[in-house]
């Protein structure tokens, strides 16, 4: 049977040359955020779509409502141009076998087929969805919308809001989103689960305009993610308009594409208000941490009562249908009287994680019921947040059986 030498049909096809680690990664990094082959609505959108771009490749992986997308450069001279959608999980193992500094060529002879040529020995052949039928992000149109954040301060923010989003709610689709809130030379990010918040400030932000931007789960996790990565450095650049937004950072430049969440923030403020009355009490935040996670099993429904001394707090948990009971000492600065608290220690254990200094303090109601705060020590490890409060509910006994128990169990 004759065989069509691939070699000879080159001038009439894409083809291009790259190195096995870099395209290895792109494909890692934008993965991410496609779908997972069991939960895809298109099958498509399980794939990542590459396409070819002057002397690069662009490589996009979305979740329909989020995309990721990154280029890279190509190490020799392309031909043609091509759009196909690969299975990024097979193709990563493949490049993850080859030598990491040897170029490897691709070729795109056929519609939505891709070969991978390793040698006079080694061809791999993968076809897969066709591209038109890939997802793709729409195309943003800015009106002139545009801010840009410290990349650092941006991640570091993200991270402190990301305890208070909630994966799912009956009650409003705000709980499940991240605020980004753009005023002149300063950015607010806030989140809310309902009985917990979190409210930050990002300083050294330009803006062209005001902006209240509802970012879903999704993207503030994607987001971390991304912007975590040591190699990210210098700005975000955000364009957005009235249904969608656009994060650009790094190099080789990522973007990350989302839907807004068509909602309004709870009023967060209300809780950051000043008043005189509250209680400081000054405590070491790994102790406390520690505590609420010892005395969890022995709580109903994570629920603890803490009292504060002169120089201690006292916290105590019981499950009476199980015959268990559970209390805990440990030192503390109380700077006046305060009341006995009913406090989730599901939630304060999650809140304590996000704040880096090795002391908290905890601004107490002069109350029961109402919010207790959670503030940063004064020696924070790097500049970037200003004016960083958690916020947790205290709640009355009688409250507690009222609630519903999904909220209540609900996932940070």
């Amino acid at each position: 049977m004759y065989k069509p030498n691939i070699l000879a049909l080159c001038h009439l096809i894409m083809q291009f040359a790259i190195f096995p680690r870099l395209f290895k990664a792109a494909l890692q990094l934008v993965q991410q955020s496609a779908f997972s082959l069991e939960g895809a609505i298109l099958p498509a959108a399980a794939g990542v779509l590459v396409e070819s771009e002057g002397g690069s490749l662009r490589l996009t992986a979305t979740t329909l409502t989020t995309s990721l997308s990154t280029t890279v450069p190509l190490a020799g001279n392309s031909t043609g141009t091509m759009s196909t959608v690969v299975d990024a999980r097979l193709l990563t193992q493949i490049l993850g076998q080859l030598p990491p500094k040897q170029e490897t060529r691709f070729l795109y002879a056929a519609a939505d087929e891709l070969l991978v040529i390793t040698g006079p020995k080694g061809q791999f052949r993968q076809g897969g969805e066709a591209s038109s039928n890939f997802p793709r992000p729409k195309q943003l149109q800015a009106f002139g919308n545009r801010a840009t954040l410290p990349a650092k301060a941006l991640h570091k923010a993200l991270l402190t809001i990301e305890p208070c989003i909630l994966s799912s709610s009956k009650i409003s689709q705000a709980y499940t989103a991240g605020l980004l809130r753009l005023r002149g030379q300063r950015a607010v990010l806030q989140a809310t689960g309902g009985f917990f918040a979190a409210s930050c400030e990002v300083r050294e932000v330009e803006t062209t305009a005001q902006a209240e931007l509802m970012l879903p789960l999704a993207a503030v996790r994607l987001l971390i993610a991304q912007l975590g990565r040591e190699e990210v450095r210098g700005e975000v650049v955000v364009n957005w308009n009235e249904t969608s937004a656009e994060f650009s950072f790094g190099h080789p430049l990522v973007r990350l594409s989302t839907q807004l969440v068509e909602d309004t923030m709870p009023p967060v403020d209300n809780h950051l208000l000043p008043d005189p009355k509250r209680v400081p009490v000054l405590v070491d935040k790994e102790v406390l941490r520690l505590m609420a996670l010892r005395l969890r099993p022995f709580s109903t429904k994570n629920q603890a009562f803490f009292s504060f001394a002169d120089d201690r707090i006292s916290v105590a948990v019981s499950r009476p249908e199980w015959g268990r009971e559970a209390t805990e000492w440990q030192p503390a600065q109380v700077n006046g009287p305060a009341p006995e608290l009913q406090i989730n220690l599901k939630f304060l254990a999650r809140l304590l994680e996000v704040l880096d200094t090795q002391e908290v303090e905890l601004s107490l109601p002069h109350v029961s019921g109402g919010v207790m705060r959670l503030l940063p020590g004064s020696e924070a490890k790097a500049p970037y947040l200003y004016n960083t409060t958690l916020v947790l509910a205290t709640i009355l006994p009688d409250v507690v059986e009222e609630m519903e128990e999904a909220q209540v169990e609900e996932e940070f």
